[in-house]
């Protein structure tokens, strides 16, 4: 399995939760998130049939491509979620560290994801020189050298910062402060994503994905673009392997992206290895002309999710439309799309006990 991988620089970037206030915000920009931004923009810069014809294959259940979710990184060295192995498979144990500071690892480096996804076990992994970030990013002894000087001296690849802001409410005039979270990345740190194509891409169609990007880089990414946060530049770094999963019982793979399953793929989530987390997603969508309304709650699989391919054949997942709906009346008037379909790499568990 190839991934296109992009690497994005940038200042500040506010990537909103449903349910937490504007003083929080997350390090991750999720995959359905980054389709959304790009289905907008598409919509706004093709004609409407290209669109329609750009937008089909998505919603027929046939994609092109599939999505990462967006990922920090400290220069080259990549992050992926930590994968949610199961208890039991001698992936957790915890040797001479404790199980909550093991738990505390959110993120782990391109050569440690690929250490586990191989069957080896987390906790001989860890060194105290290797964990950055207040103990929440690992990486390996030999990507050490590579990380940014300042990374390595500060041991910080961003810093949560808070920006006071100033509302005028709208019934008694009166000025309200709040203060806003903003993620900043350290010198030569910032995104990266990668994209998995389906069908073998055109130069066309692969132009067309990375001009979609670039204008994303010009308007931003998450909340707040209107006060500069989350503009960056894009960077093509290449593509990277991973091995190809087999559609059989005992085949596991890693989510690298949110998910939300067909009916017929929730026997995946039947295994008693299977581990994953589940969030609510919501949040507010506007179109030119009408009032912003909420979007209609849905609830995803989080990245980083260990699952069984029990049989199960590419692509997983689904698109849903969730367009404000009350009683049967839409005001929005038209789909509002959020893709569900599943990045995912193939794993092999670590032996039981």
């Amino acid at each position: 399995m190839k991934l296109d991988i992009y690497h994005l620089s940038g200042s500040g970037f506010h990537f909103g939760r449903h349910g937490r206030g504007q003083e929080n915000c997350a390090v991750v920009f999720p995959s359905d998130s980054v389709f959304s931004a790009l289905a907008a923009h598409a919509a706004q810069f093709f004609p409407p049939e290209r669109f329609q014809d750009w937008l089909a294959p998505f919603v027929g259940g046939s994609p092109p491509f599939v999505l990462t979710s967006m990922f920090p990184r400290a220069g080259a060295i990549r992050f992926f979620p930590k994968p949610q192995l199961p208890i039991g498979t001698g992936a957790e144990r915890s040797g001479n560290r404790s199980p909550k500071s093991i738990r505390k690892i959110a993120y782990v480096s391109e050569a440690v994801f690929r250490s586990l996804i191989s069957g080896a076990a987390l906790a001989p992994l860890i060194s105290d020189d290797c964990l950055f970030q207040g103990g929440s990013v690992l990486i390996s002894a030999a990507e050490r050298s590579a990380l940014p000087a300042g990374v390595g001296e500060t041991g910080r690849i961003w810093e949560m910062t808070t920006r006071p802001r100033v509302t005028v409410s709208r019934t008694d005039m009166m000025s309200d402060l709040f203060h806003l979270a903003e993620m900043r990345f350290a010198r030569d740190c910032g995104l990266w994503f990668g994209v998995r194509w389906l069908t073998e891409p055109t130069d066309s169609a692969r132009s067309e994905l990375e001009a979609l990007i670039a204008e994303l880089g010009e308007s931003g990414i998450g909340a707040e673009r209107s006060i500069g946060l989350g503009q960056f530049k894009l960077s093509a770094e290449g593509p990277i392997e991973f091995i190809d999963g087999e559609s059989n019982a005992d085949q596991a793979f890693i989510t690298l992206s949110r998910f939300i399953p067909k009916a017929s793929e929730l026997k995946c989530f039947q295994s008693r290895r299977a581990a994953y987390a589940i969030e609510s997603v919501g949040g507010w969508v506007s179109t030119p002309g009408k009032a912003a309304e909420r979007r209609r709650a849905i609830r995803m699989v989080s990245e980083g999710a260990c699952l069984s391919f029990g049989g199960l054949t590419e692509p997983i997942g689904r698109i849903v439309d969730v367009q404000p709906d009350y009683g049967g009346t839409r005001p929005i008037g038209h789909p509002v799309y959020r893709s569900g379909y599943a990045l995912s790499v193939a794993c092999a568990l670590p032996a039981e006990g």
